[in-house]
């Protein structure tokens, strides 16, 4: 009677054809970007463990996970060394195995290694939290993209994973 999806818009647009075609209803909630704004006095403890915990809850596929932060331009060094050193020292030896689950198939694995590379090439500083992911494995180890340019994709695009690009504001 009803159709309701939640998830990317391509596939919302698959969806809404095949609805279409049979005159079915359809309700679309469909991704969007979530930002944290870190105020100037905000740059502290409970920040970068509300931020991280946020982050690590399914790997940052929620729907309400922080997928950037925007940070004062005179204190992004402070956050992002700050957020670096909490999660490789609560998240990074067993990838956060014992606190979150892994990527939910292949594929998307694939789709947020896509993201990093992406991010890689155009010149972002890409900090890895975490070991290498091995093959077959879904475990994959957190990512903070500091300054990506305005054309990668995880500047674009939600997310949905382990990867937080955070930007510097005035």
């Amino acid at each position: 009677d009803h159709l309701i999806y939640t998830g990317s818009g391509a596939i919302g647009k698959q969806i809404m054809k095949a609805a279409a075609e049979n005159l079915v209803p359809v309700t679309l909630e469909l991704g969007g970007k979530c930002p944290a704004i870190i105020g100037e006095d905000r740059i502290n403890e409970d920040t970068i463990k509300t931020i991280a915990g946020i982050k690590i809850v399914k790997r940052g596929q929620m729907c309400v996970s922080v997928d950037y932060c925007l940070v004062p331009e005179n204190h992004l060094k402070s956050f992002v060394d700050q957020l670096s050193e909490y999660m490789n020292s609560e998240f990074s030896g067993d990838k956060a195995i014992k606190h979150s689950c892994g990527i939910i198939n292949d594929r998307h694995v694939a789709r947020l290694n896509s993201y990093i590379d992406d991010a890689k090439a155009k010149g972002a500083e890409v900090i890895q939290i975490g070991n290498d992911l091995k093959a077959g494995e879904r475990n994959m180890p957190f990512y903070l993209v500091v300054n990506p340019p305005a054309d990668a994709i995880v500047t674009t695009t939600e997310i949905f994973g382990p990867i937080l690009p955070i930007f510097s504001y005035k």
